[in-house]
This record gives C-alpha cells, sequence and structure tokens, in this order.
C-alpha cells in the first residue's frame, strides 16, 4: 500500500510538471517519467505471473507495457490537450508587453476555434511562408490595406483603435494590397530584413505581401492565454 501511495503521489507530481512545461523539452521529460513510473507499477503488478519467465522475456514484456500505455492513454491524453489548446513558444519578435520572445503562448485548439477566428482585432496565432506567427488581424477579404509613412489604412481610413499592428507599422515599408477571398490581413511582427537598392525593396515588398496576406485556413487559432514564463502567466488581453 505505502509503495503504491507513493508511486501515485510521485506520478501525480510528474503530470503536474509535465503540465507546466507543455511544449517544452522539461514537460516532454516530465510525461516521459511518468509514463515510465506507470509502466513500472503495472510491473510490479505482474510481477508474480512472470516470475518465471526469463530475463529476456521480462524485459520485452516491460517495453511492451511502455509502448501500449504510451500509444494508447498518453497519446491520447496528448490529443485530447491539443483539442482544447495549441502552443506556440515565441521566438524572432519585435518584443512588446504584451508579446516577448520566449513567451509560450497557448491559442484555442481545433476543438474550441472560435467559427471566424480570423475576425479583426483578434490576436491570432498563424502559419506563416516560413514557421508561425502571432499577430493581430487588421484586414478581411475585400478590403484595400495600405501602409504609408508608417502608418495602416483600411480601404483609404486609418486602422481602428484596439486593431494595430502588435508593433506597429513604422518599421514597415510603404505597401498595399487587397484582401482576397478567404484569407485575412496581419503584418507580422517575426519579419526581419534588411533591403538596399530597388530591386532588393521590390523583393521586401513581395516578401511582405506573402506573410502579411494570410489564407483563413493558416488561422490556427485565437492567442489566449501566456503560460510561461511564469511571472507573467495569465490571460492575453
Amino acid at each position: 500500500m505505502a509503495v503504491g501511495s507513493a508511486f501515485l503521489v510521485v506520478w501525480c507530481l510528474l503530470m503536474v510538471l509535465s503540465l507546466l512545461g507543455y511544449g517544452s523539452s522539461a514537460g516532454g521529460w516530465c510525461r516521459a517519467g511518468a509514463v515510465i513510473l506507470h509502466a513500472t507499477a503495472v510491473a510490479l503488478v505482474l510481477r508474480p505471473a512472470v516470475k518465471w519467465e526469463g530475463w529476456a522475456s521480462r524485459l520485452l514484456i516491460g517495453v511492451g507495457v511502455v509502448l501500449i500505455l504510451q500509444m494508447t492513454l498518453y497519446h491520447g491524453l496528448n490529443l485530447l490537450t491539443r483539442g482544447f489548446v495549441g502552443v506556440l513558444p515565441v521566438s524572432g519578435v519585435s518584443e512588446t508587453a504584451l508579446v516577448r520572445n520566449n513567451d509560450t503562448v497557448l491559442y484555442t485548439g481545433g476543438w474550441t476555434r472560435p467559427d471566424r477566428p480570423g475576425a479583426r482585432g483578434n490576436l491570432v496565432v498563424c502559419r506563416l511562408e516560413r514557421g508561425y506567427g502571432i499577430d493581430r488581424v487588421i484586414g478581411l477579404p475585400g478590403e484595400h490595406i495600405a501602409v504609408k509613412g508608417g502608418q495602416v489604412y483600411i480601404n483609404g481610413l486609418p486602422v481602428p483603435d484596439g486593431v494595430e499592428p502588435l508593433c506597429g507599422a513604422s518599421q514597415f515599408p510603404d505597401f498595399a494590397f487587397e484582401v482576397e477571398p478567404g484569407h485575412v490581413a496581419v503584418l507580422p511582427s517575426n519579419l526581419h530584413w534588411t533591403a538596399q537598392g530597388e530591386n532588393a525593396q521590390r523583393l521586401l515588398i513581395q516578401l511582405l505581401n506573402r506573410n502579411s496576406h494570410i489564407r483563413e485556413s493558416d488561422v490556427l487559432g485565437v492567442a489566449v492565454w501566456r503560460l510561461r514564463p511564469f511571472g507573467r502567466f495569465g490571460a492575453m488581453e
């Protein structure tokens, strides 16, 4: 009884640590430890039935228990978690008070994703040409988006309050595009570049157009919670 209670306490601790470390290597190691501990407990229960088996057979049985637990119970828990939330380790962004490098952000998963995650003003996680980004949706299908002199305009009018890109637009060159059906517009804060000369400027604007004009299917979800660092733990406002 005492051994079983100790196993349960340690297993619960590992699972809590794996949840707190969700999306990190430390969280993965804690989850692996929980699987191995669970398998060890099962092996102890089965020990009387396999005590006459050779060491190789017992080893294979132990490995089999680990694999079965991993592929059924724990894999199922992982899929269940992903259905509710996705995780984005933030890196390479121009930092703001809301989003900083090394933040770990949770966003709505497949089951909790709003019908229109790309609604104007939503802080969304989206798939870019290379990697992933987090920023506000500023434009909707059919609208004309323009950046002029570091200001954003929608159909010729300044972008409304609360819809501004996270990092503003002062770092962007002048460019414009139409938001096509099935797309939304963002100004991603994790694009970094250097451009010199007319040809380089043209290539830069092409890069911005491709990564500011996002398919709605590439809007993965709405950012809802900052998981880490723990000093910034809380809702994404």
